[in-house]
């Protein structure tokens, strides 16, 4: 699936190509996923039961095995941990110390915060459904950067000071190069997402060195 995608013809600048590559990678793999999807939960549940097992055979156990699913329900543990924080957005708090649940409840909190229910229209109209709301945010963004038209614009500016120097002004437009844009990205915090694509700003360090190698 990967290499189908991949290989399939894009138009565009290169890293637009990539991105496109990405997303439809992304989208494919999110689709074949839900088909064998398991849970944390449910791996960290069966695992726990296998643990059971062979607490109950004392000293008799098969110790690799005792080994192998401690280590593994371990790992479940870490990755589930790691999934809630990704999603939790939350910056402060590290992982370790089972932080699942924090996470968990912060993420549902975050969502909640962020949905919009209903919204007033210029007639003081309450309206709820995503058709009603969308059809208010586009009118209002419409209006907003809608020119009304400007009067006595050049009597305004002669009167405001210049703060923009001259060698300011050169580095405003002077040619962008790799390492600003390297500099920049690594800037960020690993575990937000710069587009529209979702990877996470984790994955470009590790990209950009094997693309140069």
């Amino acid at each position: 699936m990967v290499e189908v995608d991949w290989q399939a013809p894009q138009l565009g600048y290169p890293f637009f190509k990539l991105q496109c590559k990405i997303t439809n990678c992304r989208i494919h793999l999110l689709k074949w996923s839900r088909n064998f999807k398991t849970s944390s939960s449910q791996n960290i549940d069966s695992l726990k039961n296998s643990f059971e097992l062979l607490w109950a055979q004392g000293g008799h156990r098969d110790w690799g095995e005792w080994d192998r699913v401690k280590g593994k329900l371990n790992e479940e543990y870490r990755l589930e941990e790691l999934f809630w924080k990704q999603k939790s957005r939350i910056n402060w708090l590290k992982e370790g110390d089972k932080n699942s649940k924090f996470f968990h409840a912060f993420t549902m909190q975050r969502r909640k915060k962020n949905c919009i229910l209903r919204l007033v229209d210029d007639n003081l109209i309450v309206c709820e459904g995503e058709t009603e709301t969308e059809n208010i945010v586009t009118k209002f963004y419409k209006k907003l950067f809608t020119s009304e038209g400007i009067f006595g614009s050049n009597d305004i500016l002669d009167v405001i000071t210049h703060s923009i120097t001259t060698q300011m002004d050169k580095d405003l437009v002077a040619p962008v190069d790799e390492a600003e844009i390297k500099r920049a990205i690594f800037n960020m915090n690993p575990y937000k997402a710069p587009g529209p694509d979702g990877m996470p700003l984790i994955f470009f360090p590790a990209f950009l060195d094997y693309y140069k190698a």
